[in-house]
C-alpha cells in the first residue's frame, strides 16, 4: 500500500489505500513511574501522514500504583518542536473532576501529564504524584485525547 501522500509517478491508487487511512490501532502504553497492576487500559492511535490522533482511557485498580511525574511511551516519535494538542481529564472516583494537560517530551515517544491548580489570583501547573492531586486509588480515572505531529 502506498502511504498517504507518499505517491509518486507511477503508482497506482486503489480502494485498499483509500480505506486505510484514519485506520485505529489499538495499543498498550508501557508506563514510567506508574503501574497498572489489575487496572484496565483501553488505547488506541490512527497515524495519517504526520499527524496522529490518540484517545485512552486508563482505571485504575485494587493494585494500580502512582508514581510520580508518571508518562507513558507512544507509538510514535516526536521531534519537532510544535506542541500537541491534548484533552486530559483525570477523576477522582465520586469526588472530582480536574483538567489535565499533556507533556510530550521532545526528541522521545514520551509523554506525561500535570495538572492546573489555583493559586490565589492565578492558574499553576503542579505535577502528578501518588498523593497529587488527590490520593490515587481505586476507580480513579484518566482520559486522553491527543492530536500531534510526529516523524
Amino acid at each position: 500500500m502506498t502511504a498517504l501522500g507518499d505517491f509518486t509517478a507511477g503508482d497506482v491508487l486503489q480502494a485498499s489505500d483509500l480505506n486505510a487511512i484514519g485506520a485505529w490501532t489499538a495499543f498498550t502504553p508501557s508506563w514510567n513511574n506508574f503501574t497498572v497492576g489489575n487496572g484496565t487500559q483501553d488505547f488506541a492511535y490512527c497515524l495519517i501522514n504526520n499527524v496522529m490522533l490518540l484517545n485512552g482511557f486508563l482505571t485504575l485498580g485494587t493494585t494500580s500504583v502512582m508514581g510520580s511525574n508518571p508518562s507513558f511511551n507512544l507509538p510514535a516519535s516526536k521531534t519537532v518542536q510544535r506542541p500537541a494538542i491534548a484533552g486530559v481529564t483525570a477523576r477522582d472516583f465520586g469526588v472530582a473532576t480536574r483538567l489535565f494537560y499533556a507533556v510530550p517530551v521532545t526528541g522521545s515517544t514520551t509523554i506525561g501529564f500535570s495538572y492546573w491548580t489555583p493559586a490565589g489570583s492565578v492558574i499553576n501547573n503542579a505535577a502528578v504524584s501518588a498523593t497529587t492531586p488527590w490520593t490515587w486509588a481505586n476507580g480513579d480515572y484518566i482520559r486522553i485525547s491527543i492530536v500531534m505531529e510526529v516523524d
